[in-house]
């Protein structure tokens, strides 16, 4: 990547327009190292690596330029940046089909990610917080999980909303759950107010 270098005296000027197109420069070599870590992440492969010493070697080089103010808006904006187009690659590769492995490497490199930008700061956790992260988080969980993995978060979420239902809105029903060789025995303990799903109460 060609740096664009910014003396200090014009560090000040810098808007937000000009400030972007120093992170857009940086965009296809992360674009890169993401794809080559998830594909590669478990095959020692130090792509991963070398993405964050790409983006530590920037981050250096602009604190170094830039007024604390436009520092931390750079920050944001490469933050921004990086996990649209993480976001992007993880849609697109979904599309493809890819396998979880694929998606679960992904993941790791998020959570590399997410610890670099917060700089161990946990008070300013909320700002990286955003819809597109929790959406990402959300995605690269359940794609990267294998079959039987997915069906036991299935009813790890089934079991925790149950637990969180305050007033049982069509009845409680206790039953005890037995594994007998293969075969899965369930045996009803107890109905109470169970309330029929027919109108006409069949």
């Amino acid at each position: 990547m060609t740096r664009t270098l910014i003396s200090p005296s014009s560090a000040v000027e810098l808007n937000t327009s000009t400030l972007a197109n120093y992170a857009t420069e940086m965009t296809p070599s992360i674009n890169r190292f993401l794809m080559e870590g998830a594909e590669l992440l478990n095959q020692d492969c130090n792509t991963v690596d070398r993405l964050m010493n790409y983006l530590d070697d920037n981050l250096v080089t602009l604190h170094s330029q830039l007024n604390v103010d436009n520092f931390d808006r750079i920050l944001a904006i490469i933050w921004e940046k990086l996990s649209l187009v993480m976001y992007a690659l993880v849609e697109s590769n979904l599309e493809k089909r890819r396998p979880p492995s694929f998606f679960a490497n992904l993941s790791e490199t998020l959570k590399v990610l997410v610890s670099f930008f917060r700089q161990g700061d946990e008070s300013e956790s909320r700002e990286w917080n955003n819809e597109v992260l929790q959406k990402m988080e959300h995605l690269l969980l359940v794609h990267g999980l294998e079959t039987s993995e997915l069906i036991h978060q299935y009813f790890k979420e089934r079991l925790m909303a149950q637990r969180d239902l305050e007033t049982p809105s069509l009845g409680i029903l206790t039953i005890r759950l037995q594994f007998v060789e293969d075969i899965l025995r369930v045996e009803i303990m107890n109905a109470r107010n169970i309330r029929p799903m027919d109108s006409n109460g069949e």
